[in-house]
């Protein structure tokens, strides 16, 4: 039996070692490096298991038929919860790209459609009158881009459904 402790010990007392080493390493000095964007408590890249994990169990993982049915034709479902904001009630979902495993988008989707004036002035309070916009018959699309966010504000007009989506703002590359 000492023989078997002797080794765990010295195992388990190095493996303290190298976390309290990984501690105190110094931070990083790229920027994108120091600071990795997302939703609130989310970054973009977490699987469903950290999104639960990081909500502390307010949301959680899609399954079976609700799954399918929550996931579209460019995204998968990776988990659901509630979210309130102020006066405004929201169903959010967490998205991974079509097949994907990682988060990519939030959607919230107002639970009153009737709010919809009053949580577009709170965004355009907010972040302004917004980079692009766009209306139709059909629905109202208001844009604004942050320094590390594209957020869409979405109303169709016909089956009262109004959303904010946040995903990572798009990188410029090459030329």
């Amino acid at each position: 039996m000492k023989t078997l402790i002797l080794p765990l010990a010295l195992a388990l007392c190095s493996l303290g070692y190298a976390q309290s080493k990984k501690a105190i390493a110094p931070a990083p000095t790229k920027p994108q490096e120091a600071a990795k964007s997302g939703w609130q408590y989310t970054t973009w890249g977490m699987t469903s298991e950290e999104i639960v994990a990081a909500s502390g169990g307010t949301v959680r993982i899609l399954s079976g038929e609700e799954l399918r049915l929550a996931s579209g034709e460019r995204h998968t479902a990776l988990a659901r919860g509630d979210y309130t904001s102020g006066p405004f009630a929201f169903e959010a979902d967490f998205r991974a790209d079509k097949g994907g495993t990682t988060l990519r988008a939030v959607r919230l989707k107002l639970k009153n459609p009737g709010q919809y004036g009053d949580l577009r002035a709170a965004m355009t309070s907010k972040y302004g009158l917004g980079d692009t916009s766009e209306s139709s018959e059909y629905s109202d699309v208001v844009r604004w881009l942050t320094e590390d966010q594209l957020i869409t504000l979405y109303r169709s007009k016909s089956v009262q459904l109004i959303s904010l989506t946040y995903t990572e703002r798009p990188r410029p590359t090459g030329l």
